[in-house]
């Protein structure tokens, strides 16, 4: 990913700077902002076709996407606990969001279930450790 906003239709780039960054984060560091990909992200997947016209022979349908993707990553503090194990740690820790919304999709044979642009079809938060 390139930090600055490309020129074309598919490019991936960095949009906001981060406000705190922690030197516990190491190669991570450079992480924390929002990053956006647009038009970058494909996806394919075999789904069961339930209302298939001859089942027997068409179990499945292919869904493909053509997807945006933003992903959000916060430094969230350098002293989270990680318990658990014999000693307790004390952890760098990133919060990060990602979002996909889809640009394109398609599905074969067709069940219009492929759904239109704008159609979020993941979002994920979670910490990096």
């Amino acid at each position: 990913m390139s930090k600055k906003k490309g020129s074309t239709e598919y490019d991936r780039y960095f949009v906001e700077t981060p406000t705190e960054i922690s030197d516990e984060l190491g190669p991570l560091a450079q992480l924390p902002g929002k990053w956006e990909g647009k038009s970058t992200g494909w996806n394919m997947v075999a789904l069961p076709f339930k209302d298939a016209p001859d089942p027997a022979n068409t179990p499945f349908h292919i869904l493909m996407n053509q997807y945006d993707e933003t992903l959000n990553f916060a430094f969230v503090d350098d002293n989270v606990p990680n318990r658990g194990i014999a000693v307790d740690q004390r952890v760098a820790t990133i919060d990060y969001q990602q979002q996909i919304v889809q640009t394109v999709a398609d599905d074969f044979p067709p069940s219009g279930e492929a759904g239109g642009v704008g159609l979020a079809i993941h979002h994920e938060p979670g910490l990096l450790i």
